[in-house]
Formats: structure tokens, sequence, C-alpha cells
């Protein structure tokens, strides 16, 4: 259902859209969030411009993560961009602040995730999951906390936060896999910050960049 809700588009062509998505916002309608979401605000944002189509969300973010969320137009471009993701050529990089340093201050997190028993939301490590890789690598240390930048082999549900919480660094703010209180934010601080593609039409290299948000 078309919804006027404020969209940060920071790419678009005939085929492609991308947003820099809020913290609190869903990015598609479900069961309990029907109304409201990103995907609501772009059928109308289409919809102004002449264009009545599907929207199809490439990649997908928690509700209160914040950054890119790249939409494709049309069935072919959405199916050429899973294709690229499930040969590991479509780069993902997120960047989120954790609790400690992570030691080594590189590496990479290959634990299996699996939804938690009697849970719909929840995952955890589970020698049963699904393969789970997170390459990840502090940018800078700020004493009880760092700055890491994530980059995703596969893209599990939760899988930084479930992986950041069993390496023993937890996101900061992560209500769901961490138990560390805090007041200086009111969310799990992760961000999609960069996303990186061969173009379906064109061919040609795609970079989309995004701030870190004032939070």
């Amino acid at each position: 259902i078309p919804q006027e809700i404020p969209l940060d588009i920071i790419y678009e062509d005939d085929c492609l859209i991308a947003v820099d998505k809020n913290p609190g916002i869903v990015v598609h309608p479900t069961v309990s969030h029907p109304f409201g979401t990103l995907a609501n605000g772009l059928v109308r944002y289409l919809s102004g411009k002449g264009i009545n189509v599907k929207v199809r969300p490439v990649n997908r973010l928690d509700r209160d993560t914040s950054g890119i969320v790249l939409f494709a137009l049309n069935q072919y471009v959405q199916e050429m961009l899973v294709r690229q993701m499930k040969e590991n050529t479509f780069i993902k990089e997120y960047l989120g602040i954790v609790h400690g340093t992570p030691t080594p201050r590189e590496g990479t997190i290959d634990l299996p995730i699996d939804r938690k028993p009697g849970s719909i939301m929840l995952r955890e490590i589970s020698p049963g999951g699904y393969p789970s890789v997170t390459h990840y690598r502090v940018v800078e240390s700020l004493g009880d906390y760092s700055l890491v930048e994530f980059r995703l082999k596969t893209g599990r549900t939760h899988q930084i936060r479930v992986h950041c919480q069993a390496a023993g660094f937890p996101l900061l703010g992560d209500t769901l896999y961490s138990d560390i209180p805090t007041d200086l934010i009111s969310r799990q601080a992760l961000h999609s910050a960069s996303v990186g593609f061969s173009h379906p039409i064109t061919g040609k290299p795609v970079v989309i960049c995004s701030p870190l948000p004032e939070d």
C-alpha cells in the first residue's frame, strides 16, 4: 500500500534504487508491521513518477540497523544480484561498535547459525545450523569499545549480532544478544556502510556508500 514516508535515496537508475535507512523502520511489510515500511514509501515514491512495479528488496536489515537497503525494480535484476551474492561477488560491508577490542584485531568468525528453539526471532550458534561466515577488522580502538568493520560472506538473519556475541565482543546496545546495559545508544550500533556489485544490465562496477549516522 503506497504511503508518504520520507526516503533518503542515495542511488537510483531505471532498475535499482538504494535507500539509506534510518533505524527504527522495517524494510518491507510483515504480519506485525504491515504499514510504515521502506517498501510502502518506495511504492508511493515510484507511483508519483508514474512507475507501477513490484519493489523487490535485494538485501534486508533489522529494524534498528541503519544504512543501505537495495531494491530491484524487476525480477531479472533481483535474480542477477542474488546470484552475485551466492557467488560472493556482491560485497556487503558494515560498521559496528562493540564492547572491548576483538583479539586478533582482524579475523574470520566461521560458526553455523540456526533459529533458537521455541523462538521465531532469536538465532544461536548451532552445530547443525546454516554455514555462516563473517570477516572482521578493528578500525579503531575506543577504550572500552571498538569500531569494527564487518564483511559478510553469508547473510544469515542476525549474523553479525550472533557472531559478535559468540566471539566475546557483543555489539553496543544490542538488547537481544547482550546483557550489557548502555546509555550511549538506544539500538544495536550496527550500520550497513557500503555495498558493491556488478550492475546487472551494464556490467559496470557499482559501489554505494553511506556515512555513519549521528547516533
